[in-house]
């Protein structure tokens, strides 16, 4: 019976948005046109983008938050401070071996490998239309990281352990770095792929690489817990806004040209 009244509700709820839909369209059919598309669940250049490119949008307000809390820096720093002294157990000589080795899969010579890696299996498979929006994602943070590092200019924590660095630390781009690149190649990778069980293990692998390596840069010492968080969410925003390009640009190619599910 409960069944029955929602499914004979449903309509009545229908109503109303259709009402105001066919209003939009007689006063303004292109603004409606455009609205029913950016709401059509079908296409990836509808909601899926939609919701990819407010999910951007909400990137950047959490980080002009962070920036705040940082730049006002008391909480910010004694929170910073706090984590930093939480992780002083952990480091004993094999833990800090240990992620040292985790460290370097984010460093800029190991994300260089992995982009001009994946830019040639891409450019072998034909698959155009990611190469340009995976640059822009590992440009595009480059640039904003390394322009708040020297921006802001602040001071690392203390070197604890055998681990230095030499630019200033807000915001890590280790970890920024490591979730442009590991993420687009995770998503360039799993996009073709029908099956959501392996698309699941291949992100999941990817948020594993990506946060042991932003959490080494904190159990290193050589990173506030605000510099990662920073870092990450300037990757995540470039990432967002490059899937969002590289639907866009599978949409505009031929019918035939286009990636297939099950393709790689």
């Amino acid at each position: 019976m409960r069944l029955g009244r929602h499914t004979a509700s449903s309509p009545r709820l229908r109503r109303p948005v259709q009402q105001a839909h066919g209003r939009l369209a007689a006063w303004s059919p292109r603004l409606a046109g455009w609205l029913e598309a950016r709401f059509n669940p079908r296409v990836a250049t509808g909601l899926p983008l939609t919701l990819l490119l407010a999910a951007a949008a909400y990137t950047v307000l959490l980080m002009f938050d962070l920036v705040e809390e940082v730049v006002e820096g008391e909480e910010a720093q004694a929170m910073d401070d706090m984590v930093n002294e939480a992780l002083a157990p952990l480091r004993s000589d094999v833990v800090v071996l240990v992620f040292r080795f985790i460290t370097e899969f984010g460093n800029n010579s190991t994300l260089s490998a992995v982009a001009l890696v994946a830019t040639g299996f891409l450019w072998a498979h034909r698959r155009y239309a990611d190469i340009g929006p995976m640059w822009l994602c590992i440009v595009g943070t480059q640039l904003v990281t390394w322009g708040g590092k020297y921006g802001f200019g602040r001071e690392r924590p203390d070197f604890l352990v055998d681990a230095v660095a030499h630019s200033p630390s807000f915001p890590s781009a280790h970890s920024a770095g490591s979730m442009a690149v590991y993420g687009f190649v995770a998503f360039a990778i799993a996009r073709p792929l029908a099956s959501p069980t392996h698309r699941y293990h291949l992100f999941a692998g990817c948020v594993t690489v990506v946060g042991l390596v932003a959490f080494s840069r904190m159990l290193l010492s050589v990173h506030f817990l605000t510099d990662v968080a920073a870092g990450l969410l300037v990757g995540l925003f470039w990432l967002l806004i490059s899937i969002c390009l590289r639907e866009w640009l599978v949409q505009r190619l031929p019918a035939g040209a286009r990636p297939r599910e099950g393709e790689v």
